[in-house]
């Protein structure tokens, strides 16, 4: 049996379905700015636990961006599977994957 005990979903790209919040914490809920998908969506919130400035230091958003194309693209394409979920069953299926444990990208949220 094989099983992958590293594998992420890149749930930055989908706060504002993951994190509807009610009362009393709506305020929290994660609102899009704009209407970029994957790596272009953009949220205004109130949930991450970083200053801006060790965000900045520590982003690293662009290597799974294939429109940056890091080093060929090849990390960013096998990202997909963190956000697309046929992708994702494909690739395990691919590497005979029988179990995962999935974790979400942005799991100091």
């Amino acid at each position: 049996m094989i099983i992958d005990l590293d594998s992420h979903l890149r749930d930055g790209y989908f706060l504002d379905e993951i994190y509807q919040l009610e009362e009393p914490f709506a305020e929290y809920t994660p609102r899009r700015i704009g209407d970029g998908r994957h790596q272009a969506a953009r949220f205004e919130h109130r949930l991450d636990p970083f200053p801006a400035r060790a965000r900045k230091a520590f982003n690293h958003d662009y290597i799974y961006d294939p429109k940056a194309n890091w080093r060929g693209g090849d990390i960013a394409r096998r990202q997909v599977g963190g956000y697309d979920m046929e992708y994702r069953l494909d690739d395990i299926a691919q590497e005979g994957i029988e179990k995962q444990i999935v974790f979400p990208t942005a799991i100091m949220i």
